[in-house]
């Protein structure tokens, strides 16, 4: 295969980083650049709910930011095995309550699973599950002293099952139907 085919069917399908754990070199990288348009996590909407996708590169800078924004050195000693392992983290956040005069409150129903599928596939046999999921609490509350309570997921897949193109995050949930949210091609790469 030639190296211009290759690049192309790499910048399609995604980067053969995410079979292994961060390089120093990539953790280097990562730990160097407090910009924050750099290193971004890719955001999409899967109905109710704004769905985060963070691989390793993401998840050490971010962690760099915040301790900068607390004023705090952040060094490669601060970086966990957590931070560079080789999984994909997705996290699904409800959306807050909305009011209607015709239907009342509306309150994103619980997520409960998520998992990621090529794009416009119905197919759960091509379903790639999380290695690891944990529901979340999200409460809100108004001016009047209304409460309301909601339920988010993250969840991590391993970077190697993320299907190749363009891919749906799929997010079940207590209602009639399952939410979903496609990741473009073009945000591919931002997923490091």
């Amino acid at each position: 295969m030639k190296p211009v085919i290759l690049a192309i069917v790499l910048a399609s399908f995604g980067s053969p980083l995410f079979a292994q754990t961060l390089t120093e070199a990539q953790i280097t990288e990562a730990l160097s650049d407090t910009k924050a348009d750099t290193f971004q996590t890719v955001g999409v909407n899967a109905g109710p709910f704004r769905v985060i996708l963070a691989g390793p590169m993401v998840r050490v800078n971010a962690a760099l930011r915040e301790a900068a924004r607390a004023l705090k050195p952040f060094t490669r000693a601060d970086v966990t095995d957590e931070m560079i392992g080789p999984f994909l983290r997705v996290s699904a956040w409800p959306s807050k309550p909305s009011y209607s005069k015709y239907g009342g409150w509306s309150v994103t129903p619980a997520a409960t699973n998520i998992v990621l599928l090529p794009k416009g596939s119905t197919d759960l046999t091509k379903a790639v599950q999380p290695t690891s999921k944990e529901a979340f609490p999200q409460e809100w509350g108004n001016a009047l002293g209304a409460k309301f309570e909601g339920q988010g997921m993250t969840a991590d897949f391993n970077l190697s099952d993320v299907p190749p193109g363009e891919f749906d995050v799929v997010i079940g949930c207590e209602c009639p139907r399952p939410m979903r949210g496609t990741v473009k091609l073009k945000d591919r790469p931002k997923i490091r």
